[in-house]
């Protein structure tokens, strides 16, 4: 696995928010901000690495900058130094107790880094955070133990949704509508025709209907399920089936059957977890990116 990082050109972020339409509903000086970040800290937005939310009204109108908490695990992947993660849970919601503990191990440390988060802390109002408590809390640990163990490849960047109130990450999110975008212009970006296309489709309509609401809330919870259980097996997969897992939601959309093809897609990580597991008990362990596990 190459180590390297394409540089993010400030001009293409510029030309991102210009041709996706995600820079409309900005003002002049939070598209800057925007671009300084992402350039600053080497995010691609047309991989969904970087994103932002603009929240409040006048004087009090605020921009979140948002990352993916995937994009910690391949900065501390490409140092060379992640030799190995775990995440536990103990206790329970009921008794206020439920904490995510992640273990980390660095090859140039002598002691694992553990690092702890309550979900009585970070808990929000929300569907997510009622019906996948385990699953949020792990998140927040995982980005939090990520930013601590590996300061120098994360500084200054910036923090994960499940970490953020509702507010920050939710009040007005100026980037999902999106104009159409020529070949022409994203090749600029390198981007590919396959994501073209998805960026076209996943365009929301100014009145959507409810169901298709539904159905895209059941699909990015599905996502998250999907990235928290490769995380969970780190060791099993490749940088590239984060990427690929990072928009699944997306090419979900346009399957027939969206929820159908996406459990597919998680019955194909569930056995690509006991496929390596085998290989294990053959061999001294199976490594991140080794050849033959492909994207899954």
């Amino acid at each position: 696995m190459s180590n390297e990082i394409a540089v993010i050109d400030k001009t293409k972020i510029v030309e991102f928010l210009d041709i996706t339409g995600a820079g409309n509903n900005l003002t002049e000086n939070e598209k800057k901000q925007f671009v300084e970040v992402a350039a600053g800290c080497n995010l691609n937005p047309f991989k969904r690495e970087i994103y932002c939310v603009a929240y409040g009204k006048d004087e009090k109108r605020k921009l979140s900058i948002i990352t993916g908490y995937e994009v910690y695990i391949k900065r501390a992947l490409r140092s060379g130094q992640l030799n190995g993660w775990k995440t536990d849970i103990i206790g329970t919601r009921k008794d206020g107790t439920l904490k995510a503990v992640v273990t980390i191990h660095r090859k140039d440390w002598e002691m694992p880094f553990v690092h702890e988060a309550y979900w009585l802390e970070y808990k929000q109002d929300n569907s997510f955070w009622q019906n996948k408590p385990v699953t949020m809390i792990k998140k927040v640990a995982i980005a939090q133990a990520f930013r601590l163990c590996f300061p120098d490849e994360l500084e200054g960047m910036p923090y994960t949704s499940d970490e953020l109130s509702d507010e920050m990450t939710g009040l007005k999110d100026v980037t999902p509508e999106m104009k159409d975008i020529s070949p022409e212009a994203a090749e600029s970006f390198g981007t590919s025709e396959e994501q073209i296309q998805e960026l076209e489709n996943s365009r929301i309509s100014e009145e959507p209907k409810s169901d298709k609401k539904k159905l895209m809330r059941e699909c990015a919870a599905l996502r998250n399920d999907m990235l928290a259980y490769a995380e969970e097996h780190g060791q099993c997969f490749t940088e590239e089936t984060f990427s690929f897992l990072n928009d699944i939601d997306l090419r979900a959309l346009k399957k027939p059957q969206p929820l159908v093809w996406m459990q597919e897609q998680f019955k194909r990580l569930e056995n690509r977890v006991k496929e390596a597991s085998g290989k294990q008990g053959q061999t001294e362990g199976v490594q991140i990116g080794q050849p033959g596990l492909g994207i899954f």
